[in-house]
């Protein structure tokens, strides 16, 4: 069974700072490529407004959108003019890989950056603007007929 890795070359444009940074997705990919691991790379398509509206504050989203406030109070925040479109795709990913395994029954894993763990309706942290997982829930919830949804967390730190 060839397993899906929602992942495109693209997410490593993002500047993000340590550990979030472009070789740590490069570094997986190179892995799982020499792995011998039977998969294939599927380019995930952008979540539009609607999709992030769906979880996160459109407020919100206008403060990461346009950047320069946020950037202001936070100067050590990875944020541009470009974040906006990347957050966009990492939730992108997040749904392509749901929608494999709803559809699929199977095992499907989405690749993303900048990461989307810590980001609330209403507030970024960590490095995290979007939070994909909520997005690709509330897309399954309301779209695709499920009712319920089981999320597990695993989040490893070397630290």
């Amino acid at each position: 069974m060839r397993i899906p890795l929602y992942y495109c070359d693209e997410m490593l444009g993002f500047e993000g700072k340590f550990p979030d940074v472009p070789e740590r997705l490069a570094a997986i990919v190179d892995r799982v490529r020499k792995s011998g691991i039977d998969h294939r790379i599927v380019k995930p398509k952008k979540a539009g407004d609607g999709k992030l509206k769906a979880v996160h504050d459109e407020k919100y989203l206008e403060e990461i959108r346009s950047y320069k406030r946020i950037n202001s109070y936070f100067p050590d925040e990875p944020i541009d003019k470009d974040t906006y479109g990347y957050a966009a795709l990492s939730a992108g990913a997040a749904i392509g890989a749901a929608e494999h395994a709803l559809k699929r029954k199977g095992f499907a894993f989405a690749l993303t950056r900048p990461k989307g763990n810590h980001a609330g309706r209403d507030f970024f942290g960590g490095y995290s603007y979007i939070n994909n997982v909520a997005v690709a829930v509330r897309h399954l919830l309301d779209e695709k007929g499920i009712d319920r949804a089981m999320i597990i967390d695993f989040d490893a730190h070397f630290c």
